[in-house]
């Protein structure tokens, strides 16, 4: 059986697609291949564990950049976490994603122990700061740690077309395999009646995520529809997000997979405003529920959803005639939505991209 590192900046019991990709993907595989997950602790959790039959170590992390980046810290438990990793034999390094240091640690096992490193890339821009001092810099060291990784990648996949435009102007050379984000269907199965019309966000709630849009133009929405809005997640802007809520706004807090597909269910329409993605897992997840997406045409969304129902990251005026042309228009709404399940059946399903990841990895 294969030994396989795998390496992601964050991990359960930090929610995020990414994350969900990994876990989800590794618990699939675990019965083809021997699974460690490198990962980081930034909210003081076991360190080591075994989740089934795939090991997860994390290391110590603090959260910066409002909780979006773990920085590791150098303390005896760090070190003592590393040796245990080094002691043991791989066969091959999986890296997620450029710019975690779990990333470079990976880059840096597989040459220590010369073995092959592969990389998937999750994300389909650069990360945007407010200070555009700090992004220029974050870019040129963004563009230098790429060309290192990518040079060294004896393979290299993305989840998009975005993501894999992305890693050539970042330096990727070659072939770049399609492995895209995927969805359980056995979980998210379909959709079941709503009881009033309802729109749902599912996803962190952090500024890049683009939900202050969504609550701006929610108002207009209640001018013409008896709907409800609900908010399916956590953030650091939950708090100013609230106080900018109007009338029949329902946050929810986080769910499990299970209560996101029951929530999702209950749903007619789905948003997703954000500025910035690789291919969203909580798109896919819509989709299998059978529900029309109204999305900003960033990263791998394009691939998953008719283009009439994108719009430019921003542009509320765009959001809200879509969102008003769905709401008043159940056949439409049925026809989008059937279309969309059969999309994410054909080419999203855990089981399709499961083989494309087995054939990425060698047996």
């Amino acid at each position: 059986m294969k030994r396989v590192l795998m390496t992601s900046g964050f991990f359960r019991p930090h929610r995020g697609g990414t994350e969900r990709y990994i876990e989800e993907l590794s618990d699939f595989l675990s019965c083809d291949f021997a699974i460690t997950i490198l990962s980081t602790d930034t909210e003081g959790v076991v360190p080591q564990e075994h989740a089934g039959t795939v090991e997860v170590i994390r290391l110590p992390a603090a959260s910066l950049f409002a909780g979006t980046y773990p920085f590791m810290l150098p303390t005896p438990s760090f070190f003592f976490l590393m040796k245990k990793v080094l002691e043991k034999r791989y066969d091959v390094v999986v890296t997620h994603t450029r710019f975690f240091q779990t990333t470079f640690l990976g880059y840096l096992i597989s040459i220590v122990r010369g073995i092959p490193l592969l990389h998937v890339e999750h994300g389909a821009a650069h990360i945007t700061f407010e200070n555009k001092a700090i992004e220029l810099v974050a870019h040129t060291l963004d563009h230098i740690c790429s060309f290192f990784l990518l040079r060294r990648a004896k393979k290299v996949g993305a989840v998009s077309h975005a993501s894999s435009e992305f890693l050539r102007h970042i330096g990727a050379r070659g072939d770049i395999e399609c492995i895209p984000n995927f969805v359980d269907t056995r979980i998210f199965s379909g959709k079941g009646k709503s009881e009033r019309l309802t729109v749902t966000y599912v996803g962190r709630l952090v500024e890049r995520k683009g939900v202050s849009d969504l609550l701006a133009i929610w108002p207009e929405v209640k001018e013409k529809y008896d709907a409800r809005l609900l908010i399916v997640g956590e953030g650091e802007a939950r708090e100013r997000l609230e106080s900018l809520t109007s009338r029949d706004v329902f946050f929810l807090g986080e769910k499990d997979a299970s209560g996101v597909a029951r929530v999702l269910a209950s749903s007619d329409l789905f948003v997703n405003s954000s500025l910035s993605e690789g291919l969203p897992s909580t798109v896919l997840e819509a989709c299998a529920c059978g529900l029309p997406v109204v999305a900003t045409d960033v990263g791998g969304t394009g691939d998953v959803i008719g283009r009439e129902w994108l719009f430019a990251p921003r542009d509320r005026d765009a959001l809200l005639r879509k969102i008003l042309l769905l709401l008043g228009d159940e056949g439409m709404r049925r026809e989008v939505g059937k279309r969309n399940r059969e999309t994410v059946i054909k080419e999203f399903c855990l089981e399709v991209v499961a083989q494309e990841f087995r054939r990425f990895i060698g047996t």
